[in-house]
């Protein structure tokens, strides 16, 4: 991508550099404050477009607040070797019982990938519980022939680290002079995986708003709108996923009466095969 932008005679790309602060004029974004290896130097702009992340500082510097969407959940990943049982690279199981979630499939580099979701706090305990009482909960709510090879693997799981899961969406996407994009507007579950769909989706329409007016002159005023209208766009759809998104923690991991009357329906060892 980088050397195809090299082809427009104002691109530029600053490697190794961290954006520490915006520039203000007269109430408005102007640019930002760079910090290298050796110096610090400021950047002025037109619009500054902060697609940094759920800890944007792009989105904490212009004070844009967001709401949560969803349930707290966290997610525990790890990786092993593949089970004999699972030797295709599309086969991958889902176990909803008992009020856990875990998704095991096969992952590019050949490894299972193992993702286990848990009440939001509650990973903590597990830990100080030790690997192998945190891997026996695990097995327990899986089906025989992966709590086995999980049992055996306890020792040699791969990287294990805890995923905070966090589901947002700033109230307002832009001030004079910035916009936010991606999960710096929007920080999605990882249900489903939507997160880079969405953050695409986010770049095509802003570029469809921005790139004709940012070849004329003397626009400002228009930028605004312009970045008014990208998050109205683009708001509906983020609103359908992210309630779609909260369905399966609500229902595995809610604490609601419903949610309970539900669980009682599922088999406690009901699998999904070949998703």
């Amino acid at each position: 991508m980088i050397d195809a932008a090299r082809a427009f005679p104002n691109f530029q790309v600053k490697l190794g550099v961290t954006v520490t602060d915006l520039l203000k004029t007269n109430d408005r974004i102007a640019g930002v404050t760079l910090r290298g290896a050796d110096q610090e130097q400021t950047l002025p702009s037109t619009l500054v477009i902060g697609a940094d992340g759920r800890n944007s500082i792009v989105r904490r510097a212009c004070n844009l607040d967001a709401r949560k969407h969803g349930v707290d959940i966290d997610v525990v990943w790890c990786k092993t070797s593949p089970p004999a049982f699972l030797n295709d690279q599309n086969l991958a199981r889902m176990y909803i019982g008992r009020g856990h979630l875990l998704i095991a499939y096969r992952a590019p580099d050949g490894l299972l990938q193992v993702a286990w979701i848990i009440k939001k706090g509650t990973y903590g305990e597990l830990r100080q519980r030790g690997i192998s009482e945190w891997v026996e909960a695990m097995a327990h709510h899986v089906t025989p022939d992966l709590g086995g090879h999980l049992r055996m693997q306890r020792h040699a799981l791969k990287h294990p680290f805890l995923l905070s899961v966090v589901s947002d969406r700033v109230t307002r996407w832009s001030v004079p002079g910035a916009l936010v994009l991606g999960d710096a507007a929007h920080t999605m579950s990882p249900v489903g995986g939507q997160g880079i769909n969405m953050a695409l989706r986010d770049a095509i329409v802003t570029a469809n708003h921005l790139v004709p007016l940012l070849q004329q002159t003397h626009v400002p005023d228009r930028v605004d709108i312009a970045t008014s209208a990208v998050e109205n766009e683009r708001t509906p759809e983020l609103e359908y996923i992210q309630r779609l998104q909260a369905m399966p923690p609500r229902l595995i991991m809610g604490q609601a009466w419903w949610a309970a009357a539900l669980r009682e329906t599922i088999p406690q060892d009901y699998c999904a095969l070949g998703l």
